[in-house]
């Protein structure tokens, strides 16, 4: 697994979108609605503070993983 860079926020952007956009049903798996969770605000903020780590072998990802640095609730 490796740190996500600030620098890497528009990669970070499109893993969200096209998982998304390509899990059936993706809400019964994850609370993840773009423009509700995430946001692009929650994307930078994870991204900026370093509390995302990202899995990925030959340009596949595996997993995408947020390990809050803070008690802040993520979720709205």
């Amino acid at each position: 697994m490796k740190l996500v860079k600030t620098s890497d926020f528009d990669l970070m952007k499109s893993k969200y979108i096209d998982v998304i956009e390509h899990t059936p049903d993706i809400t019964k798996y994850a609370r993840w609605n773009y423009g509700k969770h995430p946001t692009d605000e929650t994307i930078r903020a994870y991204t900026d503070n370093g509390e995302m780590y990202i899995l990925t072998d030959e340009g596949t990802l595996w997993t995408l993983l947020i390990k809050p640095q803070s008690k802040r609730n993520h979720l709205n």
